[in-house]
């Protein structure tokens, strides 16, 4: 429901999240903003409800996904980056495609990806002190 307008601002309560942004004939359009009850958010354009554009998710305050969205799914480079790694890959429709990396950040060891598939591994080069 509506719970908010004015001429630059909507905000739309659901059932356990908010939604800042446009919508159009019940739908989610243009630029926009969900936050859910667990202060999990997506800032990301929509387009007819789905994630479509440059995306940013926060989840459980310690995972961060960016890069580009296509139909509620990643599209393109995307990075999924938490406590304990980062997956810097090519995604089409959601799946990692071709060559990644996931950079571990417990053994400091960077490991090769190839079609979701860990291929080689090998230490992350120190920088010189």
């Amino acid at each position: 429901k509506l719970i908010y307008y004015s001429d630059s601002l909507m905000l739309y309560q659901y059932i356990n999240a908010s939604y800042q942004g446009t919508i159009i004939k019940g739908r989610k359009q243009g630029q926009g903003i969900v936050v859910d009850n667990n202060n999990n958010f997506i800032c990301s354009n929509y387009e007819d409800d789905k994630l479509n554009g440059p995306t940013f998710v926060c989840l459980h305050g310690n995972i961060l996904i960016y890069g580009i969205f296509k139909n509620n799914k990643m599209e393109g480079i995307n990075t999924i980056d938490s406590d304990e790694y980062k997956v810097i890959g090519k995604y089409t429709e959601g799946k990692m495609i071709g060559k990644g990396v996931v950079i571990s950040k417990s053994n400091n060891k960077i490991y090769m990806i190839d079609n979701d598939k860990v291929k080689t591994k090998s230490n992350i080069l120190q920088s010189p002190k």
